[in-house]
């Protein structure tokens, strides 16, 4: 697993869990990381993405904007705006009725999200992440099994999500 000083954070371990703590903000130009060279197809499991309602929604209906973990066995599921994920492969991080008032992904502290069937997912994303491009490398991603996973920027097209909003892909994890 990337160390977690490489991303403008330090952990400080003790017994029973970790704990994440933002350095001296760094400069972009300080942080050197690495690119996915896989497509998008083939890249990642787990997908943090910003969904907003479908255009064609009743406008005397409430409309919610949701930030979700999605969980994807097969990354090309995630990638596929036809993909509908199962309610257990989804973890609902936000749920606003304001537009556009998504989840804050990046915020160089550990996040943790529990899929019922999967335990918990938990991940921690530089606060410069929006300034790099798409697949470049910006953070890192562990599961109940202890398992790593790194972050990667994501390329903000539409990709799978529940059946009644457009969901963007804003950050995803590969092992």
């Amino acid at each position: 697993m990337p160390s977690l000083t490489r991303f403008g954070l330090v952990a400080l371990a003790s017994s029973h869990s970790i704990y994440a703590s933002p350095l001296v903000p760094l400069e972009t130009t300080q942080t050197v990381s690495r690119i996915d060279d896989r497509s998008f197809d083939e890249a990642g499991f787990i997908h943090l993405v910003d969904c907003h309602p479908l255009e064609e929604a009743p406008t005397n209906s409430t409309q919610s904007w949701m930030s979700l973990v999605i969980y994807c066995p097969d990354g090309t599921d995630c990638n596929n705006i036809d993909h509908f994920p199962e309610a257990q492969d989804i973890c609902a991080m936000k749920t606003s009725d304001i537009a556009l008032d998504y989840h804050k992904w990046e915020n160089s502290d550990w996040q943790h999200c529990y899929f019922a069937e999967r335990g918990v997912f938990s991940w921690a994303i530089s606060r410069f992440a929006r300034l790099f491009p798409p697949a470049t490398e910006v953070g890192i991603g562990e599961d109940v099994d202890s398992q790593g996973f790194a972050a990667f920027r994501g390329d903000e097209l539409q990709g799978a999500g529940p059946a009644t909003h457009n969901c963007s892909r804003v950050y995803y994890f590969a092992p």
